[in-house]
């Protein structure tokens, strides 16, 4: 394609971006900042020009892009709209932006004039640290199937095109089913299937391995905005999309979604999500990787100061319907489901809900790797090799002990294990004997040797094999030791 040739040709990449406008991430880009316009200004080659016309949102004289870009390119870009030629010279009504391998199209938020232009069905522009953290969370291995819940621009389906055979990209808005059509022609992406419709409804009663969304989830009074507005408590979309994963996702399936919902007075987010499983909720296992969170009190403000609406500019409107919701707490993150790959009995194979904190370090990689290991552990021939495996303390775990003055003397108050933030950031205190056993972690001595020991040395009668087994996968879990990948 002519286009995608010019700005390749041109340096037009996350790279480029970065190094001509003096960012360090593509996300940090400002096009209304004087510094970077003046980035932009400091040279008269073909990328700066397609960075003022894309990024920056700027008008650019004919006779200069005509004196850098070749007619044939030129005319590519005007039949597909990505450029529109008046009588003040070339603007582009769209952005273009780099994301990663790919360059993706959306709506522009402003005009070259800086007028704001909003549209219902607005496309909202993938270049955002949200929706970076949503592509980040999306596991890369490779699926028969892949479905896209809300595609917006299409960034998550054009992203999957490397490793899912079928990619469905779905979306209600019409608009933006044209941008990730358009998208997925621009990359080369022939995998991509877009349909409008209302989540599932396009995709019939076809079941996928994997489902990703990244909805629509802010509260709002009035739907305005489609990519935006959840409902009145913003879990409107994402609750629909939790709904259909008894129908439409496979045995053995993923569905990752970030957005932002609520710990209720009764139950925190997690759990919430096993009941909207209904009676199939023994078929998934639950991890809720948080984020960020805000107290109900400070995110009521938060939706005062930015509401469209009167009535919304008033916190007791707010205030009454987070009341009456039992908000306590807006949480951000990932949720990450899975379906159990066959039926399961009781026991070690019950279903698991559990909460773990993010940080910049979490991808995808982290929770399939939580998932792989829950496996192991329901797995009676690898129980049995713990005994037989050598572990070691972690490299970077940390164990801060706090001392008070207790009889005019210091006194060991509370031992607390830090990991080193993988998988997941873990801190959690710990009592004498767990200091024992990591005590007894040396490297050389086999699971058994340590049992033994720990035996030895006094440990209660009713702590058997089975106990020390689930201790130590609980600090293997938590990254305070560490086993060989072959175990």
């Amino acid at each position: 394609m002519a286009v995608r040739e010019a700005l390749e040709g041109a340096g037009f990449s996350a790279a480029g971006l970065c190094e001509r406008l003096g960012v360090v991430k593509v996300w940090m880009v400002e096009p209304r900042s004087p510094a970077q316009q003046e980035a932009c200004l400091r040279t008269s080659d073909l990328l700066a020009a397609l960075l003022r016309l894309f990024v920056l949102g700027q008008r650019l004289p004919a006779p200069e892009l005509e004196t850098l870009l070749p007619a044939r390119a030129r005319e590519s870009f005007l039949r597909l709209g990505l450029l529109e030629l008046g009588g003040a010279g070339y603007v582009s009504p769209v952005i273009l932006y780099p994301v990663g391998r790919l360059l993706v199209a959306s709506d522009r938020a402003f005009s070259p004039e800086d007028k704001f232009q909003p549209l219902e069905d607005f496309v909202f522009c993938p270049n955002n640290i949200g929706t970076l953290n949503f592509l980040q969370m999306i596991p890369d291995q490779p699926v028969e199937t892949f479905l896209d819940l809300g595609t917006g621009s299409g960034v998550a389906a054009l992203a999957a095109e490397p490793f899912a055979r079928s990619i469905l990209a779905v979306d209600i808005a019409p608009r933006s089913a044209h941008f990730a059509s358009f998208n997925a022609r621009l990359n080369g992406c022939r995998k991509v299937r877009v349909l409008v419709g209302d989540l599932y409804g396009p995709a019939g009663g076809r079941q996928f391995e994997l489902i990703v969304a990244h909805p629509p989830y802010v509260p709002a009074l009035a739907r305005k905005a489609i990519f935006r507005d959840g409902g009145l408590s913003g879990e409107e979309i994402l609750k629909r999309c939790i709904d259909g994963l008894p129908v439409h996702l496979s045995k053995g399936g993923l569905f990752v979604m970030v957005c932002t919902a609520l710990d209720t007075d009764e139950k925190n987010f997690e759990w919430r999500v096993r009941e909207w499983l209904g009676e199939s909720e023994r078929e998934f296992d639950l991890l809720f990787g948080l984020g960020d969170y805000r107290t109900s009190e400070d995110f009521v403000q938060d939706l005062t100061r930015t509401s469209e609406e009167p009535a919304g500019r008033d916190p007791r409107t707010w205030k009454a319907i987070f009341d009456q919701l039992h908000a306590q707490r807006v949480v951000y993150g990932a949720i990450v489901i899975r379906r159990a790959a066959s039926s399961r009995s009781s026991g070690r194979h019950a279903p698991w809900t559990e909460r773990r904190k993010l940080n910049d370090h979490s991808d995808a990689s982290s929770y399939l790797r939580l998932f792989r290991w829950r496996d192991r552990l329901t797995d009676p021939d690898q129980r049995r090799r713990f005994f037989q495996a050598v572990p070691r303390l972690a490299p970077d775990l940390k164990v801060i002990v706090t001392h008070k003055v207790h009889t005019g003397k210091l006194a060991a108050s509370s031992i607390r294990c830090k990991n080193g933030g993988r998988p997941f950031p873990v801190e959690s205190e710990v009592d004498d004997f767990i200091v024992s056993l990591i005590n007894r972690v040396d490297g050389e001595s086999t699971g058994a040797a340590i049992y033994e020991a720990v035996r030895a040395s006094g440990s209660p009668e009713a702590f058997t094999s089975e106990h020390f087994i689930d201790l130590l996968a609980t600090l293997v879990e938590r990254g305070f030791v560490e086993l060989d990948d072959g175990f």
